[in-house]
């Protein structure tokens, strides 16, 4: 199983996203992975298509990848806050990462920040497909 970060999500959906055809690329590898995300990941997706009223189509696009939405449960919010005050995350990645350790093999995401956390917690990252370059380094000069 592979956890997916909102950013993942939104950009497979939005043509005009700058890592969309990385986002494309990277699921189309792992197409024979189940994917999952936790409730307030998905919330977090679902932001833009909220505010343009296009709710209904982004679920559709998104229940085309059959991902498995796993909720917050009652004791994950210690594990949370502990990666939170760890890593310095934001609430919203320590969930997805914090998912990602407790339920899945994986991580894919965009966020450089939440991709070293992940790494610093020992937890693998999917950051692009084999064989797709290295843009970081240009991007950051």
């Amino acid at each position: 199983m592979i956890t997916l970060d909102a950013n993942v999500m939104i950009a497979r959906f939005d043509h005009h996203d700058a890592s969309h055809e990385r986002a494309v690329d990277v699921l189309d590898h792992h197409e024979w992975e189940e994917y999952l995300t936790s409730a307030v990941t998905l919330a977090e997706a679902l932001v833009h298509p909220a505010r343009i009223s296009a709710v209904t189509k982004a679920l559709r696009d998104l229940e085309s990848l059959n991902i498995l939405v796993v909720p917050v449960e009652d004791d994950d919010p210690v594990g949370i806050a502990a990666l939170c005050a760890r890593h310095q995350l934001q609430t919203p990645d320590a969930v997805v990462l914090h998912t990602a350790i407790t339920t899945s093999d994986a991580l894919v995401t965009f966020d450089t920040r939440l991709a070293r956390a992940a790494r610093a917690a020992g937890f693998p990252v999917i950051e692009r497909a084999p064989g797709e370059p290295d843009w970081g380094p240009l991007i950051a000069a």
